[in-house]
């Protein structure tokens, strides 16, 4: 049975702004946060943080992404599921999602687990936790960039 016609199944626009929206701030909060705590020193000896800002930046990574995890469950049920049924969808875009599910998972319990963790296994965890978020911003960009232009 051949799926639903590509123009029933592509994101809306407005929901196709609002992730590029909390992809991308969450993705720049994570990355920033990584950059203060292990790449600057701290102001002084007796400092929490290594930037003023740290906890700032932090905490707002921290607000975003469950909104980012809510509503990559939503794309999940209203979009991938239906592209992932449809025999008109190529192979590389239903890789390329596979993997953003795959991703999904490690950031969402290592996010999770990075808060029971102590040292040294929680630098272990957000480690993991840095590494699957770049790498689901560079497979997100390559999945959205890769729809046939047409």
């Amino acid at each position: 049975m051949p799926g639903p016609p590509a123009s029933k199944i592509e994101m809306k626009r407005k929901l196709s702004l609002l992730t590029w929206i909390l992809v991308l701030s969450s993705l720049v909060t994570g990355l920033t946060q990584a950059w203060m705590r292990y790449l600057l020193e701290p102001e002084n000896d007796f400092s929490a943080w290594n930037h003023p800002w740290q906890g700032t930046v932090e905490s707002l990574h921290v607000f975003l992404a469950p909104i980012l995890t809510l509503l990559l469950g939503y794309v999940l049920a209203e979009h991938a599921v239906t592209h992932w049924h449809n025999k008109a969808t190529g192979k590389g875009r239903v890789r390329s999602g596979g993997a953003l599910v795959a991703l999904i998972c490690t950031i969402i319990l290592s996010g999770a687990w990075m808060a029971g963790w102590s040292f040294p296994e929680g630098k272990l965890v957000s480690w993991i936790h840095g590494i699957a978020g770049a790498l689901f911003g560079l497979i997100f960009l390559g999945h959205a960039l890769s729809r046939k232009r047409g």
